[in-house]
């Protein structure tokens, strides 16, 4: 029983922040792809938000389209990772990578191959588009010290991709992560808020000053390096937060996505 509240509570949440996301119609095109980043140096930008289902789906249904069975099995999502610790809900394992409501949030439970195949994708696609705004580009993980870089924002000082602090003026988080500062829950009735673990919407919160969405919390994000993600995830706590600190990826899982970063080679 404690348990089914706990997900309708985490359903009620997600609905909320839904709200937030503008739904509009969306179609892949060098338009969507250059609104999708930010301007970080000249000839580097970040992706403003964690890779969604929608666009990840664009990635699958191509690969697909063209019967790629090589490429598919690396892209594909392994929806049991929603039934595996630290995370455990069940229903997600058969809704969250297909279900339109969904189509906002991170893609998750993917592996380090698939991402960069997918940002090798992207990058075909781009280079494609007749219209597109530059000539050619290459778009990837990002390393380290660029991730740094664009999640420091226009603050050299800053400690977390929020800032000097995970919290604004009104004490309010600005990030998705476990808190750990939360009175002691005491009531058997209702779950505790302290264990409402789940991924939001990719714009959610607040954008670091380069404009740019969760690169603290949501979902850890895997990076240029093998095995080492950034920013840290719902399930983790502040220490994971920091700039400096680094996640482990040993396998797929449910709190760890990916951006893309997008490279000029040269301009029109």
């Amino acid at each position: 029983m404690l348990r089914k509240k706990i997900f309708l509570l985490f359903i009620f949440q997600l609905s909320v922040l839904s709200s937030y996301c503008q739904k509009e119609k969306q179609i892949l095109n060098a338009e969507y792809i250059e609104k999708s980043v930010v301007k970080i140096t000249p000839g580097m930008f970040a992706g403003k938000y964690e890779v969604n289902n929608w666009l990840y789906r664009q990635f699958i249904n191509d690969l697909s389209i063209q019967k790629k069975k090589n490429e598919l099995e690396i892209a594909r999502i392994d929806s049991t990772g929603w039934l595996q610790q630290p995370v455990y809900i069940a229903a997600l394992s058969k809704q969250y990578h297909t279900d339109k409501q969904y189509d906002e949030f991170p893609v998750v439970n993917i592996t380090y191959e698939a991402a960069n195949l997918f940002c090798e994708w992207l990058t075909q696609k781009y280079n494609s588009f007749p219209d597109r705004k530059y000539n050619k580009v290459s778009i990837r993980l990002p390393k380290e010290v660029e991730w740094i870089q664009a999640a420091k924002g226009k603050n050299p000082g800053s400690i977390y991709p929020t800032g000097p602090g995970l919290k604004n003026k009104d004490s309010i988080p600005m990030a998705n992560y476990k808190r750990t500062d939360l009175p002691v829950w005491n009531n058997p009735n209702m779950p505790d808020p302290g264990d409402l673990l789940m991924l939001a919407p990719v714009k959610s919160y607040w954008p670091c000053s380069y404009g740019i969405y969760n690169m603290a919390g949501n979902a850890a994000e895997m990076i240029a390096e093998k095995g080492v993600t950034k920013g840290g995830g719902f399930i983790d706590t502040e220490l994971a937060m920091y700039l400096e600190s680094k996640g482990q990826m040993q396998a797929q899982a449910s709190h760890i996505g990916f951006r893309y970063f997008l490279f000029l080679s040269d301009q029109k």
